[in-house]
């Protein structure tokens, strides 16, 4: 009798064991599977934050350049308002209550609205407050009552071109060097 139960266990024992090793490989199989999911996940998100990154920094720098472009405009009709400001108190000796060209005082709105909802899509507070405060003086220009307070206007608005100018090409470069670096990590 003990033959035979040897003889039962060693015909089963082979199919036993492949069995054992397909579950064994299968189960091997399935954590390889979930451990290679969690890594093209990983990799996925880690792509996704990368591009959201590059969509947020390329809608920043073309806000930024078209709040230049908006700015320097407006300094445009500003001046050219004041100038026409000018001329007009020479010939009349009364400052202010002529009216504009169309096109100049389309412009200068168009400028003004343009800037106007660009500074509020630009995230550096300082570009904001720079931008803000030198539309609120450009916008004086053409309506003040006097004279005085028309190039303290002017004055004002010019003094503050410079540095809103400057503040943004250093916020420009700042994304063109955070857009570099990250180009630069390994594995990225």
């Amino acid at each position: 009798m003990p033959d035979v139960v040897t003889g039962e266990v060693a015909g089963w024992f082979p199919v036993f064991t492949a069995l054992l090793g397909f579950v064994t490989a299968g189960i091997s199989e399935w954590f390889r599977d979930r451990r290679a999911l969690g890594r093209e996940r990983e990799a996925r998100e880690a792509t996704r934050r990368v591009q959201l990154s590059e969509r947020r920094a390329n809608f920043q720098r073309e806000t930024l350049l078209n709040l230049q472009d908006a700015i320097v405009k407006l300094s445009r009709a500003a001046g050219r308002m004041h100038h026409l400001d000018e001329m007009e108190y020479r010939k009349t000796g009364k400052w202010g209550g002529h009216l504009f060209p169309d096109d100049l005082d389309d412009d200068a709105h168009h400028a003004n609205v343009t800037s106007m909802v660009l500074t509020s899509r630009v995230r550096d507070e300082r570009i904001r407050e720079l931008a803000e405060t030198f539309r609120s003086y450009a916008n004086m220009v053409g309506i003040s009552q006097t004279e005085q307070a028309e190039k303290e206007a002017v004055r004002r608005a010019i003094e503050l071109l410079q540095p809103l100018h400057e503040r943004i090409g250093e916020v420009l470069r700042k994304l063109d060097d955070d857009e570099d670096a990250q180009h630069l990590v390994p594995g990225q």
